[in-house]
């Protein structure tokens, strides 16, 4: 399926599937993740399939392009934070025991559990 799909397409699958699981099991209501890319577009639009808030935690060099898709798809809060992914995933992980939201690492462990 993937040779089949755009270039520029927002990876849904894993994400949609991670988000959906752990709000029908645990009623989270806030994801957060780092990324600068399609995982990123992914979760903002999954989040907004569910009914939930989602911020992404972007690098500060991020090109223009893949924050205005990912503040498109589901109305996600884009952070600009850090020079690297590193220092963006850091930076999520503290927003999310400040807010009290799960980032998608948490959710991937949820799964396994």
């Amino acid at each position: 399926m993937r040779l089949f799909r755009k270039p520029g397409h927002l990876r849904l699958g894993g994400a949609y599937f991670a988000i959906n699981n752990v709000v029908n099991k645990l009623g989270v209501k806030h994801v957060i993740t780092a990324s600068a890319g399609n995982h990123a577009q992914g979760v903002a639009y999954s989040a907004s399939l569910v009914g939930i808030k989602a911020t992404v935690v972007m690098p500060q060099f991020t090109p223009w392009i893949k924050i205005a898709r990912t503040k498109r798809y589901g109305g996600a809060d884009v952070i600009l934070h850090g020079e690297s992914y590193s220092e963006s995933e850091d930076y999520a992980m503290k927003l999310a025991k400040e807010l009290g939201g799960l980032t998608t690492y948490m959710l991937i462990m949820t799964q396994t559990l």
